[in-house]
């Protein structure tokens, strides 16, 4: 049988309040993160973009930024040739 000394018990009381600190924290940090995302759909519905279908809003500004893109170049190009 193994004696536990003092010392074993404050090393294992010293463990088990670092291992409460870090619970603490990352229920804190998890509590700023449901906060932040609650935020941030709130942020979408009001430009009228619904949360749950981002990735679609994305991908349609994505085709639209390369369409004036697109048509940007051409009229530069379109200008250039012009002036030459």
């Amino acid at each position: 049988m193994a004696t536990i000394t003092e010392n074993d018990i404050l090393k294992v009381k010293n463990e088990a309040l670092a291992i409460r600190d870090q619970v603490i924290s990352a229920k804190s940090t998890l509590e700023n993160v449901t906060t932040n995302i609650k935020n941030y759909e709130e942020e979408l519905r009001q430009l009228d973009v619904d949360p749950d279908k981002i990735d679609e809003k994305i991908a349609e500004m994505s085709a639209q930024r390369d369409e004036i893109y697109t048509s940007s170049l051409q009229t530069i190009n379109d200008w250039k040739s012009k002036m030459v």
